[in-house]
């Protein structure tokens, strides 16, 4: 009887032994520059809510409260797009720019990769007075100035 239980035990001690060195394995990707994926964009009434998703493979993404300086004072930068005479133009400088701060995020277990998906309201999402037709280019920049692909949300045509 005893030897039934050792040859039972042996395989299950493998199985464990297998399932805690791959748990404890570190994740890792090589890239070091973020990147950013669109997501959403959803209006209601004259706000919007931008969605897009982003990876940090080294984990220098965001910013300290105390990280208030040029080139650290802002990490997500959005830019209003309009469309006029059938080609798009940014719109600006603006009296106050889209740009926004993304705090210093928790990595999960071992590993050092940042990801995850960051929500932008903005009130109101569209400057009256310019076209009717309009879209956001998007991107972050890490804590080394690696600057993200550029996102562009869907075309909105404002009522």
């Amino acid at each position: 009887m005893k030897n039934n239980i050792l040859y039972l035990s042996i395989p299950f001690l493998i199985a464990n032994l297998i399932i805690c060195m791959e748990s404890c394995k570190v994740d890792e990707c090589e890239e070091i520059i973020p990147t950013a994926e669109y997501v959403d964009l959803v209006t209601h009434g004259d706000t919007a809510t931008i969605t897009l998703s982003f990876k940090d493979c080294d984990g220098d993404l965001g910013l300290l409260p105390s990280d208030t300086t040029a080139p650290y004072e802002f990490n997500l930068f959005l830019e209003y797009y309009q469309l006029k005479n059938g080609v798009w133009e940014v719109v600006g400088p603006l009296p106050t720019p889209y740009y926004y701060r993304i705090p210093v995020l928790e990595t999960s277990g071992n590993s050092i990769i940042t990801e995850g998906e960051i929500d932008i309201s903005l009130i109101p999402y569209y400057l009256p007075g310019y076209s009717d037709t309009i879209k956001y280019q998007i991107y972050i920049v890490d804590k080394a100035l690696n600057q993200s692909n550029t996102i562009e949300t869907d075309i909105l045509v404002v009522q």
